[in-house]
């Protein structure tokens, strides 16, 4: 056994696996973070369409109570990141409350949601 060299067998990994790895996982960001991104947005469009019906289910109460609508100082305000809320008032007593989605684009329809005593609009958001 005396002509036998040891060879010591390095671990570890090349730069060339490296940088392949590093390219995949660029590649399945590229693809994840959009779509994490507009689920997240079509979660919080969701949420503020709850908390818009719910307003709604509150106003009626009132005004079954009351005989007239609250202003929008009584009602819970919202706890959703990139909702702003409008309140008005009609001179006939009835109410419109308007919710800006700033995290939609703004060429999305949806960007504006409306609640009054008679309908919500834009029509085509409130669905699934």
């Amino acid at each position: 056994m005396e002509g036998k060299i040891n060879l010591i067998k390095m671990g570890g990994i090349t730069l060339i696996e490296l940088l392949v790895a590093v390219a995949i996982v660029g590649i399945v960001s590229m693809f994840a973070i959009p779509s994490y991104s507009s689920t997240i947005a079509l979660a919080n469009k969701h949420e503020t369409i709850s908390y818009l019906l719910t307003l709604q289910i509150k106003q009626e109460r009132y005004w079954l109570s009351e005989g007239k609508y609250s202003g929008l100082s009584g009602l819970p305000a919202p706890n959703i990141d990139g909702v702003t809320l409008t309140y008005s008032e009609s001179k006939n007593g009835n109410y419109s409350i308007v919710a800006s989605l700033s995290f939609l684009d703004k060429s999305n329809p949806c960007r504006l949601l409306t609640i009054t005593p008679y309908e919500n609009l834009p029509h085509g958001c409130w669905g699934r």
